[in-house]
């Protein structure tokens, strides 16, 4: 799964499920879609082209 996917997803699971699961849990999904978004914009910013990808990610 790319990182625009996993976002995308994350993002649409907090929106479905907001009103049934503790904010705790909503604000550590929120933090890590901006922690992936955060990877995601220092990976195109970056001149380092061969950053490992993270446990589940794949290129394409």
């Amino acid at each position: 799964m790319t990182l625009d996917e996993a976002i995308l997803r994350q993002e649409n699971m907090i929106d479905q499920n907001e009103g049934e699961i503790g904010r705790e849990d909503i604000q550590a999904m929120k933090l890590g879609t901006e922690a992936m978004k955060r990877i995601k914009d220092y990976r195109q910013r970056s001149s380092v082209r061969m950053t490992p990808l993270l446990p589940g990610e794949t290129e394409e």
